[in-house]
């Protein structure tokens, strides 16, 4: 049984990762109907998935695949053309292979009716001729690449934490005894600097190991796009640009759902039918771009699309029928203000639902997953040239770089990403206007808080006050703390399922001196406090 379960294992993730690269390659070869070598890949994936089901004897999946890899091998000799008619029945075939191994993965057997699609697969003619040179290429084999279960890498990289707390800790120790003129601190700065050496190369080790490229994902949309595309009667072009730029798997699995929506609502909303572009006097067939790129410790995720942009007049009417702001907040705010309302809970200007968009659910939905990862969102656009929404996520959400900060008597860690600047200013540059406090930053005006208010502490009464200004997006919020300590890089622990949902709090880390010291949730501190001392 346990023999079994192994296999079984292996199948269903050898299986799934197959998948992803024959979504792929099934849409290059609907681009390239007469390339052999795309081909000859998609016959060897379908044969590779036949095998191990034929192995693991699973019927139906076997027949099924045994089915498609008929009609690929006479593509292969070139007695069938690979056109629109056919290789939808092929992507027909793929879905309905993907059920097959879901329900397997879920323990249900296989037996999802098939009959229908067979029949498909099997009046499959033509009698025009591809190509007689195909060929059938040996597969390559990399044992470089070996497979590791993902709850071993989320070990090794807390045990990786915890040497970062102990090196920390030494770190202080040695400093303490350097100020002491103690003999022995020459030898013991010598195991400390080794110590640092040894633990940073094996912390950039392990993140790398868990790193891959973000472009694992934006392949999966290919298939999206040309589906809801060919659902709407729309000409959408897909460009994938950023192959290069790695994200850390964990927060890449949390990435489909909120980028999905962004593609769906590009397509549904922003690309225009053929006949409006035309009209417009634009090409018949409109441009969507994903991109990601690296920058210093953040990845930055840009989606684009040249289509008919947002109306910022009809994003203000529409909230302000909606009850989400006053006319006369309404008249106050900028037009990149303006633009965040598109992620307010129930915003929609869509005039119709349907089951791709228009709900009023998504955005405020993707904003909210966006923030889960320490991200931000925010968005451009002009009317009739197009919309691009712009993602800043850090790296990893296990290892950050912070600033400690003194509220009080509490020490608290703020992430370096959702820092804006810092500041010491003296009380007179404070000013109040409606009944809030500001201060102003070049020509900005930025609104102030106490952050011992937030946590219940009395106020701050010193004349000169030490400034943190948060960034999320649109939102800016300057915050009074008692006093800026250093910066370091952390292992952030979670404080564990009784405490995990507490507002405004990320985590926890443990300093050099042995004190817990909690990590605030930047983007939740500015929701909180835009909600309770500004409005």
């Amino acid at each position: 049984m346990n023999m079994f379960k192994e296999l079984l294992n292996e199948f269903l993730l050898e299986s799934f990762e197959l998948l992803e690269q024959l979504d792929q390659s099934l849409l290059e070869l609907e681009q390239h109907p007469n390339n052999n070598e795309i081909l000859n890949k998609i016959f060897r994936i379908v044969h590779t998935i036949k095998g191990s089901a034929d192995i693991l004897k699973f019927d139906t999946l076997t027949k099924l695949t045994h089915n498609i890899e008929n009609i690929l091998n006479k593509a292969r000799k070139g007695s069938l053309k690979i056109d629109d008619s056919n290789i939808d029945v092929i992507f027909e075939s793929i879905d309905i292979l993907k059920s097959i191994l879901y329900h397997i993965k879920e323990h249900k057997n296989d037996n999802i009716d098939i009959e229908s699609i067979i029949d498909k697969l099997v009046h499959i003619k033509s009698s025009k001729k591809v190509n007689n040179s195909s060929f059938m290429r040996n597969p390559t084999f990399d044992l470089n690449n070996i497979r590791v279960n993902v709850d071993k890498l989320d070990e090794l990289v807390n045990l990786v934490g915890e040497l970062i707390l102990t090196k920390n800790s030494l770190s202080s120790l040695t400093k303490d005894i350097e100020n002491q003129k103690n003999p022995v601190f020459d030898k013991l700065n010598q195991i400390n600097l080794n110590l640092s050496s040894i633990t940073n190369e094996l912390q950039n080790n392990v993140m790398s190991v868990r790193m891959v490229p973000i472009s694992q994902i934006f392949k999966l949309f290919s298939r999206v796009v040309r589906d809801i595309s060919k659902d709407l009667n729309k000409k959408v072009k897909f460009i994938i640009k950023g192959n290069n730029a790695e994200l850390d798997k964990s927060i890449v699995e949390k990435l489909k759902v909120p980028l999905l929506h962004m593609i769906r609502n590009a397509i549904d909303h922003g690309i225009e039918t053929p006949q409006e572009r035309k009209a417009l006097g634009k090409k018949e067939e409109g441009s969507l771009v994903i991109e990601a790129y690296n920058k210093a410790n953040q990845i930055i995720i840009k989606i684009s699309d040249d289509g008919r942009g947002i109306d910022i007049d009809q994003i203000r009417k529409v909230a302000i029928q909606k009850g989400l702001i006053s006319a006369q907040i309404a008249s106050t705010l900028t037009d990149k203000e303006i633009l965040m309302l598109i992620f307010e809970p129930g915003f929609s200007t869509a005039s119709k639902i349907t089951n791709i968009s228009g709900r009023g659910v998504g955005m405020d939905a993707v904003k909210k997953d966006i923030e889960k990862l320490n991200g931000t969102i925010e968005v451009e656009s002009t009317l009739n040239k197009g919309t691009t929404f712009k993602i800043r996520l850090p790296l990893t959400l296990a290892i950050i770089n912070v600033l400690f900060v003194k509220v009080k008597d509490e020490t608290f860690a703020i992430p370096l990403n959702n820092i804006l600047t810092t500041l010491k200013l003296s009380k007179t540059n404070i000013f109040r206007e409606n009944g809030l406090s500001y201060i102003k930053l070049f020509s900005e005006k930025i609104p102030i808080v106490d952050m011992a208010k937030l946590f219940k502490f009395d106020s701050n009464n010193k004349d000169n006050l030490y400034i943190v200004i948060l960034s999320n997006s649109a939102t800016k919020i300057a915050f009074i703390v008692d006093e800026f300590i250093n910066q370091e890089e952390i292992f952030i622990k979670s404080l564990g399922k009784y405490l995990a949902n507490i507002e405004g709090i990320m985590g926890s880390t443990i300093k050099d001196n042995g004190e817990i010291v909690l990590v605030l949730d930047a983007v939740k501190l500015l929701n909180i406090a835009k909600r309770e001392y500004i409005g």
